[in-house]
């Protein structure tokens, strides 16, 4: 059976279309994983790595999966009037924080106890953290390449704050 070239560039378009819209939809920016139920327990006055899970799981960070070397997406939160530093690694979409400073993070988030408690009972979690950066009381500091960042799928949580 022999093709002429209008249908095989049909179809070499059609494999391409495809693939750009796996690479798009299931790596850099993952739509369909669904949200991992992770308990939100009260929070009045100290942040443990159960509360730093529940808001990274909040942010996003289950839409995250490993680069294409293998590494986990890392996210790192600093509450600076405390000096505590909390590691977040996401594997299986699952995210899991704990109080210890991260060992190689994608990205770094600081602010205060006080913005983190602010944050975390917010009913509106999205407009929360977006008015806490733009009036600078949550700083955002990417610690990887875009490239990178890319692949691990942050253009996902990007794509909830833009």
């Amino acid at each position: 059976m022999e093709f002429d070239k209008k249908t095989i560039g049909i179809i070499a378009t059609l494999i391409i279309i495809a693939v750009l819209g796996y690479v798009y939809f299931f790596i850099i920016s993952p739509t369909f994983i669904e949200k991992p139920d992770i308990e939100k327990t009260n929070l009045t006055d100290t942040v443990s790595a159960s509360h730093i899970t529940s808001l990274v799981n909040d942010l996003g960070a289950y839409k995250l999966h490993p680069d294409l070397s293998g590494e986990l997406p890392e996210i790192e939160i600093i509450l600076t009037d405390t000096n505590q530093i909390f590691s977040a690694i996401v594997e299986n979409n699952i995210p899991e924080a704990k109080e210890v400073s991260g060992t190689n993070p994608d990205i770094r988030i600081s602010m205060t106890s006080a913005k983190f408690i602010e944050l975390y009972n917010s009913q509106d979690f999205n407009s929360k953290i977006i008015e806490l950066y733009n009036e600078g009381s949550a700083q955002l500091e990417l610690l990887k390449d875009e490239i990178t960042l890319a692949e691990k799928g942050y253009k996902a949580i990007y794509d909830n704050f833009s």
